[in-house]
C-alpha cells in the first residue's frame, strides 16, 4: 500500500488559512526527506518567500522514514488548523544580532514559562537602534514565537476611532495565532497620524483599554506579547510612554564583537596595508551599528572619488578616506534634526518602499557602478 503523510497548517498572521503551496510542497518534497509525527516544516512560497508557511506532520503511515512525492502520498488538512508554538530555530545570524537581543529572548521566554499567571498582556518598549526589524525577527525565531511586524505610520485613519479600530484589528490578528510577537514599528509614529487636538488621547486611552479586555479571548491560553520600538525615547509623548509595562535599551556593543562586525563588512573591500581598524572603532564608540555602516559608506565614497583623478582607477581605503567621511557623518549629524523623517517601512508592508527609501537615502551612482564594494547592501 501507497504511504500516505498529513500536514496540518499552524495558524500565523503572515497568511490566511486558504493560501494554496500545493506546487511548493510538490517541490520540497521532490528529494527524499527524512520527516517525524509531530515535527514542523517551513515551506516558503516561490512567489511569496516571506510568507514562511509553517505546517505540523499530524499523520503518518509509517514513524521515521524518508518521504518523496514517488513513494508518498502527500495531504495537506486544510479543516484542521492548528494553533501551535513554533519550533525554535537556531538561524544564521550576526554576533551583533545574538548579543543585542539577548534580554529581550529572556523575556520572552519567562513569559512563555509564566504566561498562566500573567493577568495582562505584556506590552514591552525597545529603544537605543533604528532598524528593529532584524533584532525582533531573530527572537522571535529563537523563542519560537510568530512575529507580525506593522508599521505605525500605516494606521492612519480619518478619525481617532477609525485609527483605533485598525489598531484593534492588528491585535484580534495576532492574538488567532498565538504564540505571537505583535511589533509595532516606529511607534513615535503612532499618535501623530491627525492634526485634530485630543486625538493622542483619544487613541492612547482606546488601546489601553483594548488590551486590558483582549487577554480573556485568547485561545489556548497561549502567549501574545505587544512590543513595540523607537530609536530615541524623546521622541514619545508621556501619554505613549505610559501604554508600556517594560522599557528596554538596546546594549552597547562590546568592542570584540563590533571589530569582528567591521572586519566582515569589510572583508571582500580593497583596504591599504595601514588601514587602521582601532581607530573607526575608537572614533565610533557608542554608535549604533547603522550608523557606523553609513560611515562605511561614505569612506567608499571618498575612495572612489579619490580613485577617479588616480591613473590606475583603482578603488582601496585609506584612513585618509575615513578622515573625509568621519568629517561629513559629523556634519550629517549636525543637520539632522532639519531633515524630513522618512518612516522606516518593512518590505512586507508596503512592497518596494524600503527599497525607495534607501535608494532616496544613499548615493544611488556608486552601487550600480561599483556593486562589489557594497557587498549585500547593493542588494537590500
Amino acid at each position: 500500500t501507497s504511504m500516505e503523510l498529513r500536514l496540518s497548517l499552524i495558524r500565523s498572521p503572515h497568511y490566511s488559512d486558504t493560501i494554496n503551496v500545493d506546487e511548493d510542497l510538490q517541490d520540497y518534497f521532490s528529494e527524499p526527506r527524512q520527516v517525524k509525527l509531530n515535527e514542523q516544516i517551513t515551506i516558503r512560497p516561490l512567489l511569496q518567500p516571506e510568507l514562511e508557511v509553517h505546517f505540523l506532520i499530524s499523520s503518518l503511515t509509517k514513524d521515521d522514514i524518508l518521504v518523496s512525492c514517488d513513494n508518498c502520498r502527500i495531504i495537506v488538512d486544510t479543516k484542521n488548523v492548528r494553533q501551535e508554538k513554533l519550533t525554535s530555530t537556531c538561524s544564521q545570524s550576526n554576533e551583533t544580532i545574538v548579543f543585542i537581543s539577548q534580554r529581550l529572548c529572556q523575556m520572552l521566554t519567562t513569559f512563555n514559562i509564566q504566561w498562566s499567571k500573567q493577568t495582562s498582556i505584556p506590552t514591552i518598549l525597545l529603544h537605543g537602534i533604528d532598524d528593529f526589524n532584524p533584532l525582533v525577527d531573530y527572537a522571535c525565531h529563537q523563542c519560537g514565537y510568530h512575529c507580525h511586524t506593522v508599521s505605525s505610520q500605516l494606521f492612519a485613519g480619518d478619525s481617532a476611532a477609525a485609527t483605533i479600530k485598525r489598531i484593534e484589528q492588528s491585535i484580534q490578528l495576532a492574538a488567532k495565532c498565538t504564540p505571537c510577537v505583535l511589533f509595532f514599528n516606529h511607534v513615535n509614529f503612532l499618535c501623530k497620524l491627525t492634526d485634530v487636538e485630543n486625538d493622542d488621547a483619544i487613541v492612547t486611552n482606546g488601546l489601553r483599554k483594548f488590551i486590558q479586555t483582549i487577554k480573556s479571548t485568547l485561545i489556548n491560553n497561549s502567549p501574545l506579547i505587544i512590543l513595540a520600538g523607537v530609536s530615541r525615547l524623546h521622541l514619545l509623548s508621556e501619554q505613549v510612554l505610559s501604554l508600556f509595562s517594560y522599557t528596554l535599551s538596546i546594549p552597547t556593543i562590546p568592542m570584540e564583537i563590533r571589530k569582528e562586525w567591521l572586519r566582515n563588512r569589510l572583508l571582500n573591500i580593497l583596504v591599504a596595508d595601514d588601514f587602521n581598524y582601532d581607530l573607526i572603532l575608537a572614533q565610533t564608540k557608542g554608535w549604533p551599528i547603522v550608523e557606523i555602516d553609513q560611515l562605511i559608506r561614505l569612506t567608499i565614497e571618498a575612495a572612489y572619488w579619490r580613485s577617479l583623478e588616480s591613473s590606475d582607477m583603482l578603488v582601496m581605503l585609506t584612513n585618509a578616506d575615513f578622515e573625509i567621511a568621519l568629517k561629513k557623518s559629523h556634519s550629517s549629524k549636525l543637520t539632522s534634526q532639519r531633515k524630513a523623517m522618512i518612516p522606516n517601512v518593512h518590505w512586507s508592508d508596503i512592497g518596494g518602499l524600503a527599497m525607495a527609501k534607501k535608494e532616496i537615502l544613499n548615493t544611488i551612482q556608486l552601487p550600480l557602478i561599483h556593486p562589489d564594494l557594497f557587498g549585500d547592501l547593493a542588494r537590500i
